[in-house]
């Protein structure tokens, strides 16, 4: 008999202006970022684990996190609709430590995670790369072209912590 392959699920974008409006979804995505956000693998545990806390303080948090016109790019469980894994965006602004160069322009993806239970399967990936064609399609429509291959460049911004996420990073070619 075949092992059954787990057919791709397809991320679901949110806009910024839909999380603000629905507080019930502002409180599912927080809770499951601040999950996923306090699962260390064994090997960083002890190192990280002293200064875990809530990736996002309140479902309020979330605005802040996206800015006005950041997105959230979510895949829920078929089975029970809650999320399983999802990345978010917002505009690049500065680096950790407050540094940007005035030239510096385009977004960050931030806030990747996935269920402990549904890792190794791409779909942290998936929500990254749903958050990027969302991201080149705005910009196409905001030119007025619509149907074309985008030829402006489109920044995007990671930061990322090496022993952490790293080699999810260097996987996507970081």
């Amino acid at each position: 008999m075949e092992p059954q392959q787990t057919p791709r699920l397809t991320p679901r974008i949110h806009h910024a202006s839909d999380i603000r409006a629905d507080s019930n979804l502002a409180a599912s995505l927080t809770a499951f970022v601040n999950k996923g956000y306090r699962y260390m693998s064994p090997a960083n545990k002890e190192r990280w684990e002293h200064d875990l806390s809530d990736r996002l303080s309140s479902p309020d948090s979330i605005h802040q996190a996206l800015g006005d016109d950041g997105l959230f790019a979510v895949v829920n469980d078929p089975a029970t609709q809650r999320p399983v894994a999802c990345a978010a965006t917002k505009r690049w602004k500065a680096d950790l430590k407050g540094f940007a160069e005035a030239r510096e322009t385009g977004w960050e993806i931030k806030t990747v995670t996935t269920h402990i239970g549904w890792m190794k399967r791409g779909l942290a990936g998936y929500c990254v790369d749903a958050l990027i064609d969302e991201l080149a399609r705005q910009e196409r429509l905001k030119r007025g072209d619509e149907t074309t291959a985008s030829h402006e460049p489109l920044n995007i911004w990671i930061q990322a912590v090496e022993c952490l996420n790293g080699a999810f990073w260097m996987k996507r070619g970081g």
